[in-house]
């Protein structure tokens, strides 16, 4: 009995020295795909700094909910500190501590649909996957919205990839770390079409409704799981702005916080309609 387990401790010995190998293993690989740089095919060189556009660029700004990882004036916050990592989202003004001063036009659109920093190097915890989709249309006048903001001096930790977060990173794809695929599109659908509502969940609504918005997983782990909007296409359209804007549903309880109506409530009767027609086309 006592070779016995004698035999059984050195093949758990063996199993946690294998467990150890390979977790420090997958940790430099971690830390290699981080450190690895990239050039995106295309990225916008210029935009234009009119009124207008800047004025777009900031309705860009609130329905996409930028202002719930980087501040309500975007001044930038840590906004995740769990054992994989820190989490922060930088200062995009041209204050002490912000990215605004420095950054050129290719260095904002990197940043927001491709997820990488000015050097080629991945940012952690950009949801590039979602932007990657937006257009030029909007892009441009978003660029030119963080350009024209005030300063706001707030000085912040560079974000953290601590032992497990690179353990988590080797097990991620590239498509996890970086933008790739095709092109981002130069033009949006026309505004008020089945076309622009795909085009416009395609960054929005995605993120928890899943990609055909037949139900999908929430990006916070404690949240709760996105239901499939399909039966919202027997609701009227004054119903599904109403939900989508404030978070009620006439005879039913308030929708949690989890759902974004604070920044969707910005959207526009064209986008709400072009959403709703969207809907009605999914089978």
């Amino acid at each position: 009995m006592r070779r016995f387990l004698k035999w059984i401790g050195y093949g758990l010995g063996g199993i946690i020295g294998l467990i150890i190998v390979a977790a420090f293993g997958m940790y430099f690989v971690g830390r290699s795909k981080l450190a690895r740089t990239y050039t995106p095919g295309r990225h916008l060189s210029s935009v234009t700094r009119d009124t207008l556009a800047i004025a777009r660029g900031g309705h860009v700004m609130r329905i996409h909910g930028c202002q719930s990882c980087h501040g309500n004036d975007l001044e930038g916050k840590v906004f995740l500190d769990i054992p994989p990592f820190l989490a922060v989202a930088s200062n995009l003004t041209p204050g002490r501590g912000g990215v605004g001063g420095r950054f050129k036009v290719a260095d904002w659109d990197r940043a927001i649909r491709h997820g990488l920093r000015s050097d080629g190097t991945a940012l952690v915890a950009m949801p590039f996957q979602l932007f990657s989709h937006m257009s030029d249309e909007d892009v441009g006048p978003l660029i030119a919205f963080l350009q024209a903001l005030p300063p706001m001096d707030n000085e912040l930790p560079r974000s953290k990839v601590r032992p497990l977060g690179n353990i988590m990173i080797a097990l991620m794809s590239e498509a996890d770390i970086r933008g790739v695929g095709p092109a981002p599109p130069v033009t949006s659908p026309p505004l008020g079409t089945a076309e622009y509502g795909r085009y416009l969940a395609s960054h929005t609504c995605v993120e928890c409704h899943g990609r055909d918005l037949k139900g999908g997983k929430h990006p916070d782990p404690s949240g709760p799981l996105g239901p499939p909007l399909t039966p919202l296409a027997a609701w009227s359209l004054d119903m599904f702005a109403t939900a989508v804007r404030t978070g009620v549903i006439p005879g039913r309880p308030p929708l949690r916080d989890y759902m974004p109506w604070k920044y969707f409530s910005g959207m526009t009767d064209d986008e709400m309609r072009s959403l709703h027609e969207y809907i009605k086309t999914i089978r």
